[in-house]
């Protein structure tokens, strides 16, 4: 987690800060993710001197591609009259990241179901069908999130 270079507030140089706090060996192959919203303002800041090129370029931030996710937290939430964290940049290596669906499901027929309120039967039969899935990071050391933390 990182921690914006000005408290409660979002800043083109917490882009840089993001990016530089991600290890060496991640940064290769590092892309972003932030919503539409985090975008927009990234594209707002500007460097009046014109002695640095812009922060987004196309499709990529600082050299390295980004990604819309749209139910990630963004700027637009952020509000310093309330606590709150505020996650609204991702930085990392993503071949760090698995999602494994175990291959398979399970189907079970439940022949007598119980009501709720008073644990008799109920007159109905049932299904419960499940498979397992999940996801998680194989280096949690791959990634760096921007928290733009509020304290009210």
């Amino acid at each position: 987690e990182v921690t914006p270079a000005t408290a409660e507030v979002f800043v083109a140089a917490d882009c840089y800060t993001t990016l530089e706090a991600l290890p060496a060996r991640h940064r290769a192959n590092a892309s972003w993710t932030m919503g539409l919203p985090t975008v927009n303002t990234i594209s707002r800041f500007f460097n009046p001197s014109g002695s640095e090129p812009p922060l987004i370029d196309g499709d990529r931030l600082l050299r390295k591609p980004f990604f819309e996710a749209s139910s990630m937290g963004d700027t637009s939430d952020i509000d310093a009259a309330q606590t709150a964290d505020n996650f609204i940049l991702l930085c990392g290596d993503f071949k760090e990241y698995r999602i494994v669906d175990r291959v398979g499901s399970t189907l079970e027929f439940i022949p007598q179901l119980f009501a709720t309120g008073n644990n008799r039967p109920s007159g109905q039969r049932g299904f419960v069908y499940w498979w397992r899935v999940g996801a998680d990071v194989t280096h949690i050391d791959a990634f760096r999130l921007l928290n733009i933390a509020t304290a009210a």
